[in-house]
């Protein structure tokens, strides 16, 4: 390993080493929140996980370098194999409805961000549909990269959900619309007011603005009125009834999960209920947990 890792360049490297790892514990994903006892978290991408982040880095006996990224920390840290699964209280992930995320994503990585320099998303996004972010209108962003539907090419923060879970037990899933009411099940009410109550991403503060052709105005012209005005456009004025099935079609999967954990906290709507994944069929979908050799039969709790 080291020697290939010779021939790599430095700051590709924590990402092959989480590769490898991820190959010999076939758990992609999956980090332990450092409490008394620890909690198992699954890190999706625009899902509360900047909150989860600070949480793990503030209760960690290991340092961060300054320059490391939190992800590459918490890999070298704090990466779960199925293994460790039983010595944690709860396993957590958070959900969030496919559409809201799809959009929040667009405004985020695409118009807020667009001045900043974010090479893996621009190449992945000309190497998907020959064009610049900064070119993309909504419209085009679902229809010309998401809709080319290979999340092996696309952008991390735009894989669907169901992707990043694994074949096991998840003891408590939040939902993002009410993230510190139902951290309390899982973490109690001090720690659930500290890091949940407040979104940590400033996206969730910021105004919106009003235009019926939002949808169709490219990201270079969204972004110069968002530097102007501080506002971005509103969730509906980019959700169009074309858009919203085009999107139906490239998360189905997603819409399926999303269906089905909403039945489940019908039951109870003022508690975050458990979803067992032991059953779904990963290999029906692009997935980052797929492989089921040599886990236990019992993941999770």
């Amino acid at each position: 390993m080291t020697s290939m890792l010779s021939i790599i360049p430095t700051r590709y490297r924590p990402r092959v080493r989480s590769m490898v790892k991820g190959l010999r514990n076939e758990l992609s994903g999956h980090y332990a929140v450092p409490l008394a006892v620890p909690v198992g978290y699954c890190y999706i991408r625009k899902n509360a996980c900047s909150a989860f982040r600070r949480m793990i880095i503030e209760h960690s006996p290991h340092a961060k370098r300054a320059d490391e990224r939190p992800v590459f920390y918490m890999e070298r840290c704090h990466r779960l194999g199925y293994g460790d699964l039983a010595g944690c209280a709860h396993v957590v992930f958070v959900i969030r409805d496919p559409y809201e995320r799809a959009v929040s994503g667009y405004l985020q990585q695409v118009v807020s961000r667009l001045d900043e320099p974010y090479p893996v998303l621009e190449e992945s996004v000309r190497g998907v549909t020959g064009r610049g972010r900064a070119e993309l209108s909504f419209a085009d962003f679902v229809e010309r990269y998401l809709g080319a539907e290979d999340f092996s090419r696309i952008d991390v923060h735009f894989m669907p959900q169901v992707a990043h879970l694994a074949p096991i037990r998840y003891s408590d899933v939040l939902l993002d619309k009410r993230l510190a009411e139902d951290a309390v099940q899982v973490f109690g009410p001090a720690l659930a007011e500290k890091y949940f109550r407040r979104p940590v991403n400033a996206m969730a503060h910021l105004a919106r603005q009003a235009d019926p052709d939002a949808w169709k105005i490219p990201a270079s012209e969204l972004h110069r009125r968002f530097t102007a005005t501080g506002s971005l456009p509103a969730r509906d004025d980019l959700l169009t009834p074309a858009l919203c099935e085009r999107l139906a079609a490239i998360y189905a999967a997603d819409r399926a999960l999303f269906a089905r954990y909403m039945e489940a906290r019908a039951a109870d709507p003022s508690r975050a209920p458990a979803l067992d994944m032991r059953d779904h069929d990963f290999s029906a979908h692009f997935s980052l947990n797929r492989a089921r050799r040599g886990a236990p039969a019992e993941r999770g709790r």
